[in-house]
């Protein structure tokens, strides 16, 4: 089964804080926030015009 990483529930806050440091820098009230992160996420991806994956996804 392929990960769809355009879908929340693949992701949790330490997995997108992990992610999104290689991709953007976090304002303070993003960390530990879900809502926040996911759309900092988003944000990126629009920016970079493609899907963020986990740095640690080995796929």
């Amino acid at each position: 089964m392929a990960i769809d990483y355009s879908q929340k529930h693949f992701w949790t806050v330490q997995l997108l804080e992990e992610t999104l440091k290689y991709h953007t820098v976090l304002r303070p009230e993003e960390y530990g926030n879900f809502d926040l992160l996911w759309q900092a996420k988003l944000d990126c991806e629009k920016t970079i015009g493609g899907v963020i994956r986990p740095a640690r996804a080995s796929e």
